[in-house]
């Protein structure tokens, strides 16, 4: 089954509106990955951060995965 154009539209209008409304930081990282897995009919997700300072990559809300934390140089893939 795929996306209509329309339904596409739809879900991210009802992100947009929600993301509006969301003051915690936490809740808003848990519902960017709710929706990505929504539009991308995905089981799971993960929002990666950037830490330049630190040179490394941590997921910051990981769904089916502990968090981890890898050097900025390396491969997803490798660690994960």
């Amino acid at each position: 089954m795929t996306y209509s154009n329309a339904d596409i539209l739809s879900v991210v209008l009802e992100f947009s509106k929600k993301v509006s409304e969301i003051k915690d930081y936490t809740l808003l990282q848990e519902m960017l990955v709710d929706y990505s897995k929504r539009l991308t009919k995905a089981q799971r997700a993960t929002v990666w951060f950037c830490d330049d300072l630190n040179k490394t990559l941590w997921s910051g809300v990981a769904d089916g995965l502990c968090n981890e934390n890898i050097p900025i140089y390396s491969g997803i893939v490798e660690v994960v």
